[in-house]
């Protein structure tokens, strides 16, 4: 895993209109998220829970390109475009191999820009990261 020098928050992308305006949309959406789990975290506990795509989901994915030196944060093979990862998953987690998924996963950082990291789309790196 590479190191990636960024920022701790994300690049500003705020409402413009509406209720929300003026606010950093990943805030606003990572309320969301957080309330729904409040008013009921079955969805979650289960994984059925459907994480809305983020609105600054393609500034973030730009941004990570630039830091990470365009390369793939598992593999460090070059990338252009890939897919945004999360370190701590969102959906749940794995203790050791074969153990049983523990859900919920990270829902709360769902959204959180030092938790996300940018991958390349290869087999064999999407194994790596399981």
């Amino acid at each position: 895993m590479i190191k990636i020098s960024r920022d701790n928050f994300p690049p500003s992308d705020k409402y413009k209109n509406g209720v929300n305006r003026g606010n950093e949309k990943w805030r606003v959406i990572e309320n969301r998220v957080i309330v729904a789990y409040k008013n009921n975290p079955v969805p979650f506990t289960n994984g059925t829970y459907d994480y809305p795509k983020h609105p600054s989901y393609d500034i973030w994915k730009k941004e990570l390109v630039n830091s990470q030196g365009k390369k793939c944060c598992y593999c460090e093979k070059p990338i252009d475009k890939g897919d945004l990862e999360h370190y701590r998953p969102k959906k749940g987690w794995k203790q050791n191999n074969g153990a049983a998924m523990t859900k919920p996963g990270y829902y709360w950082l769902a959204y959180r820009w030092r938790n996300l990291l940018l991958s390349c789309k290869i087999t064999r790196c999407a194994l790596v990261k399981k």
